[in-house]
This record gives C-alpha cells, sequence and structure tokens, in this order.
C-alpha cells in the first residue's frame, strides 16, 4: 500500500549563466597561469565565506518571511523572470504563494508529470540534469571530475552497506534555481533507513566541484534507502547546498512508496544522487541533458 509522503514543495534547474563563476573570474581578474594560485586560493576563500551554514540560516528565515502580498509577487516574479522559471506546470499562481519558500517548494498541478509504468526502467526522482551517469568502482569509489574519486562510504555517511553498491551504478542529477524541487520516488520499493547527514553547505556549481574534492560527499543529505523487488537495494541521496539548509520528508523507515511518489523536498535545492547495486546504462538521456520527474533514467545492461 502506497504512502504518499507530504513533504514540502520545491523547485529548480541549473540556471543558465553561472552568476558566481563569471563574479569571481572578474573579481580576481583571471589571466594567464601566473594568477593560477591566486585564483585558487580566493576561490576556495570565497566559497569557505558562502558555505558558512549562518548564511543558510539567514537566508532560510528570510524565505519564510510573510511579506506584504505585492511585494511577495514582486520579488518572486522578478525570481522568475531571472531564472527564466516555467511556471505552466505549477498548482498556484504566484500570488497564491504566502511566502518564498513556499513558491519555490511549489507543487505541480495533477498529471503535469506522467509516470512511466515499465517495471524494468528507473524513473527520473526529479526535474534536473543529468550531469554525470557512470558505474561504481569495484573499490567502490564514483568518479568526480578528472582524475578525482570519492567513496560509496563516504557519501552515505557510514549509513547501510556501502559494499553492497560495488560494481553497481550511479547518477548525479543538479536541479538549479528554475527547477521544480519536490523529489519522488524512482521505483516501487520500501524504505529500510533514512539517514540526516551534518554537513557543510558548499555550492554545488562548476566552481564548487573545481575547487572541493569530494563535494556531494561533504554536504549535508539526506539519504534513503530503498529496498526494491526488481532492483533490489537503491540509495537517493538528497545532497544540500549553499542556502539549502532544509531537506524535508515525512517518510519514515518501513514506508511503502510506490514509483512517482514524493519522498522529500529541497527547501532551496541542490543535487540528488542514485546509486544501485546492478549494472545499469542509460533509458533514454545522455550526460548534460535535463530530464523529468517520472521519465525513464535508468534500465539494466544487455
Amino acid at each position: 500500500m502506497s504512502r504518499r509522503s507530504r513533504a514540502r514543495h520545491g523547485a529548480v534547474t541549473p540556471p543558465r549563466t553561472d552568476h558566481w563563476q563569471r563574479a569571481i573570474d572578474a573579481l580576481l581578474g583571471i589571466s594567464g597561469r601566473a594568477s593560477g594560485p591566486l585564483v585558487a586560493g580566493g576561490e576556495r576563500l570565497f566559497l569557505e565565506a558562502v558555505s558558512h551554514p549562518a548564511i543558510s540560516r539567514a537566508t532560510a528565515r528570510l524565505a519564510d518571511l510573510r511579506l506584504p502580498k505585492p511585494l511577495l509577487a514582486a520579488l518572486i516574479a522578478r525570481y522568475v523572470a531571472l531564472y527564466d522559471v516555467d511556471m505552466q506546470d505549477a498548482a498556484d499562481e504566484i500570488g497564491a504563494h504566502p511566502t518564498f519558500n513556499s513558491f519555490f517548494t511549489r507543487a505541480l498541478r495533477p498529471g503535469a508529470r506522467p509516470i512511466d509504468p515499465d517495471p524494468d526502467v528507473l524513473v527520473s526522482p526529479a526535474d534536473a540534469r543529468l550531469t554525470q551517469l557512470g558505474a561504481i568502482g569495484r573499490d567502490g569509489a564514483i568518479p568526480e571530475v578528472k582524475g578525482r574519486h570519492y567513496g560509496v562510504a563516504t557519501l552515505l555517511g557510514g549509513t547501510g552497506d556501502p559494499l553492497r553498491f560495488t560494481d553497481g551504478s550511479f547518477a548525479v542529477l543538479y536541479l538549479s534555481p528554475r527547477d521544480y524541487h519536490r523529489v519522488h520516488a524512482p521505483i516501487d520499493a520500501v524504505v529500510t533507513r533514512i539517514d540526516r547527514l551534518d554537513g557543510h553547505h558548499y555550492p554545488v556549481n562548476t566552481l564548487g566541484t573545481r575547487r572541493i574534492p569530494a563535494l556531494l560527499a561533504k554536504n549535508l543529505r539526506v539519504v534513503f534507502h530503498l529496498e526494491s523487488k526488481r532492483f533490489g537495494p537503491l540509495a537517493l541521496v538528497m545532497v544540500g547546498a549553499t542556502n539549502v539548509g532544509r531537506i524535508t520528508t515525512d517518510l519514515r523507515a518501513g514506508d511503502t512508496i510506490a514509483r512517482g511518489d514524493e519522498i522529500g523536498a529541497f527547501n532551496l535545492g541542490s543535487t540528488v544522487v542514485l546509486l544501485s547495486t546492478e549494472a545499469l546504462t542509460s533509458a533514454g538521456p545522455m550526460e548534460g541533458e535535463v530530464v523529468r520527474v517520472g521519465r525513464p533514467l535508468l534500465r539494466p545492461q544487455g
């Protein structure tokens, strides 16, 4: 029997320009090989500054403020224009939201995201960009950027059994400021455990991944351990980022979920990492492409 999570809503896809990267490049005056150490040091200082938990807490308080309706509507409208947010599928109009966070975690109208019924595929758990898709190494390593890896055990923070994912597969999905920010079940499953892991608030963007090794395994995250009949054990990791101090869910260990059920929401959002114990391949989308909730994402190899 399926139990839908009542987690608060959320939405976002990657911005068309990386404003932070452009700003810091201009600030540091990047030019030539000689500036390399200065640039690297400046970028790291910048990342440490914006990742302070106090910034995320302050942002959360601001997002929860009940501003005068005309002012709030104007701010949301400006955000929609800045990030080219598609409001066509939103369940509510801009003026219906009492806070900015209510808008950010907005629900979609019924039927806006049809769920593919094929039992042999894992569907996308989020509206996002598929930034990485590949195999987990025999040593449990997940490739990050060229020449760098991080371990499944580190990502899971010592929860569950990371060894079962050896020779399995992983997918990384990035939710940008324009995307829908609720996360959904990729398959029918039982939730065997949920772990909240404290961590940093580094921005999950080009700059962050370039300068912070194992970034996804260092940020705060919520790990959902799932058991499915068709795909066996899975792990879905919701990773926070700068300004993402809250990841909400109403699920509990022992709950049964159906593909497409809500499992959680980013209150100002980030990234989802999906881990499988099976060797999987793309069910259609390639790295760099945008996917939507409920569309085929992964299928068994062969």
